[in-house]
């Protein structure tokens, strides 16, 4: 058994250590977005006066209705999520109307859909601490 692990972790080229390293990097990402989207859409639902949908931010899967209801509309709407390719138009839908919601500039909200895009979940860091 010890030899079986030592021969995945120990490549004689070094491949195995860097796919380690890589795979903690990415859970290390994974687990930072994970809290900050999950932060951020609590602290939002808690200043648009969402209070019962606030614990909602931290749950996987409940994440999308609250989403739904933090864009104003049904929290059914959030199985929108759930249709490939519709997920993403919805999404960008649901962050404009969140920033306008918050009283956001339309500049404002475009810029923090972008960076969403690109590097997700930064772009919610927009939408929690702008004015």
């Amino acid at each position: 058994m010890d030899t079986l692990l030592l021969s995945l972790f120990a490549a004689r080229d070094g491949g195995g250590m860097f796919g380690l390293g890589a795979l903690c990097c990415g859970l290390i990402y994974f687990l930072l977005a994970y809290v900050i989207f999950s932060f951020s859409l609590f602290r939002i639902l808690d200043r648009l006066g969402e209070e019962d949908w606030k614990i909602f931010a931290w749950i996987p899967i409940a994440q999308v209705f609250a989403l739904a209801k933090a864009a104003g509309d049904s929290p059914w709407v959030g199985l929108l999520m759930f249709i490939p390719i519709v997920n993403f138009f919805y999404l960008l839908y649901a962050q404009y109307r969140i920033g306008e919601r918050l009283g956001l500039s339309s500049g404002t909200t475009i810029i923090a859909i972008i960076l969403n895009i690109f590097a997700p979940p930064f772009g919610w860091l927009i939408f929690l601490f702008a004015k």
